[in-house]
């Protein structure tokens, strides 16, 4: 996949509606060749984000973004999944008006969705209308991960090593990611990483910091309540050791 959208950027492609094809096509002709049966050629993308532009007055105008890629849920019917795969991968684009004249939320989920309670979808639907801090939201959406993670419904096809990844609605701001662990580790993860011009294409795949000494404390560890002892050991508080990593800007 990172090859893939590395690959169209590097075309010169660097709108979304001309990445979203590309990689309907790129997907499409990978799929047939695959070596397997049929029903198990199933696969569902999901790309969300902002599209930057600039008005004449220079200011920048950001339009939230949203695509589904797949080649066996129904996009415009109940979202249910097929049993067999199509041989044509499908596509639903939408996107929202300028921001400032709307502030929209956007809820989407895919994989086994049947793990997940409305409750939990209304209340971060609930919690993005009130633009409650970004801190506050990617903590409930982990937690509404975990739980699906632990329903027996989801049949352990959901992880329970999660990256949490904050995108600024402004091009001003970096995008910043977190990964969160349900053990003390002394590896961890930073999103893939694309950057496509006009001029240059910069792919990052699978970047990781790790640890190579054995007394090395964990670089990555579960979330505890703030007044705990962190689980790294080092005695402090969580609020006050690794606690401090696991907050994302507004």
């Amino acid at each position: 996949m990172m090859s893939a959208i590395a690959d169209i950027g590097g075309t010169g492609t660097t709108d979304s509606q001309g990445l979203v094809r590309g990689l309907q096509d790129r997907l499409t002709k990978r799929f047939k060749s695959l070596p397997t049966r049929q029903e198990n050629k199933r696969l569902s993308v999901l790309l969300v984000g902002f599209r930057y532009g600039f008005s004449q007055s220079q200011d920048p105008e950001s339009k939230l973004s949203a695509a589904i890629i797949t080649n066996f849920q129904d996009l415009y019917g109940d979202g249910a999944p097929a049993n067999l795969a199509r041989q044509q991968f499908d596509v639903r684009h939408e996107w929202a008006k300028d921001l400032a004249e709307i502030e929209p939320t956007y809820v989407q989920y895919l994989g086994a969705y049947e793990a997940l309670r409305s409750e939990d979808l209304q209340q971060l639907r609930s919690m993005l209308a009130r633009r409650l801090p970004a801190s506050a939201v990617a903590e409930r959406a982990t937690d509404v991960m975990l739980r699906a993670a632990s329903a027996r419904v989801a049949r352990n096809t959901v992880g329970r090593q999660l990256t949490i990844v904050t995108v600024p609605s402004s091009p001003n701001k970096p995008a910043i990611g977190r990964y969160v662990t349900q053990h003390p580790s002394t590896v961890t993860y930073e999103p893939d990483y694309v950057i496509a011009t006009r001029d240059v294409t910069i792919a990052l795949s699978d970047p990781r910091l790790a640890s190579d000494s054995p007394n090395a404390r964990p670089l990555a560890v579960p979330k505890v309540p703030s007044t705990w002892p962190c689980p790294c050991d080092s005695g402090k508080r969580y609020k006050n050791c690794h606690g401090r990593f696991a907050r994302h800007p507004r």
